[in-house]
């Protein structure tokens, strides 16, 4: 159940990556009932108010917005809310704009802070850790590692990769090492999330 949900999960963030927003809010809303652990739940609910929020939908928003914080706040869960940096930083300021928000002010106002400081660390860590490894932005894929890449993102396991594409487990494992090394990432999440920015997949 938990790697289930963990992959849930992986499915809704690379829905907001790819600004599939209609999509997300849908697999969210089927989804929703199913994900049993509280910081998932945390973090549709996030997701939801985020991707409402980029839609337009902005009351809409700030009510997700409000019954993640209601989820989060008897376990003082703010990192969660924090990770989104910029987007995270613009829903709350929009949240302290209104009037009908619940979210006590203090709060939003700590998150807004945090997500702000949080978004310059990490745009000065990846400019950083580029130079410190001279990595360029462009990275060119093989077509193969491509559509595994593809597959990946969008849930399927090693064993059924290797059976769609006709090539056993191990190589499967071979690519995506390649995957690994060629966007400098250290897991699948972060080969999707760097694959996503750099719109190769």
């Amino acid at each position: 159940m938990f790697i289930e949900n963990y992959a849930n999960l992986m499915k809704a963030h690379y829905h907001y990556r790819t600004r599939k927003f209609s999509a997300l809010l849908a697999f969210i809303d089927n989804e929703w009932n199913r994900q049993t652990i509280l910081l998932g739940r945390i973090e549709l609910k996030i997701l939801e108010a985020l991707s409402l929020y980029q839609i337009k939908r902005k009351a809409e928003a700030v009510a997700s917005l409000t019954e993640a914080y209601r989820l989060a706040e008897s376990n003082g869960f703010i990192t969660l809310f924090i990770q989104h940096s910029k987007d995270m930083r613009t829903l709350t300021s929009a949240a302290l704009r209104n009037d009908d928000c619940t979210i006590p002010r203090p709060w939003l106002e700590d998150v807004n802070r945090k997500a702000s400081a949080y978004a310059k660390r990490q745009a000065h860590m990846i400019t950083m850790y580029k130079t410190a490894n001279n990595i360029d932005e462009n990275v060119a894929l093989t077509r193969r590692e491509s559509e595994i890449l593809r597959d990946l993102s969008h849930g399927l396991s090693r064993t059924e990769i290797a059976a769609s594409q006709n090539i056993s487990v191990n190589t499967a494992k071979m690519v995506l090492n390649s995957i690994y090394d060629k966007l400098s990432a250290n897991s699948l999440a972060d080969a999707i999330r760097i694959a996503v920015d750099r719109k190769i997949v």
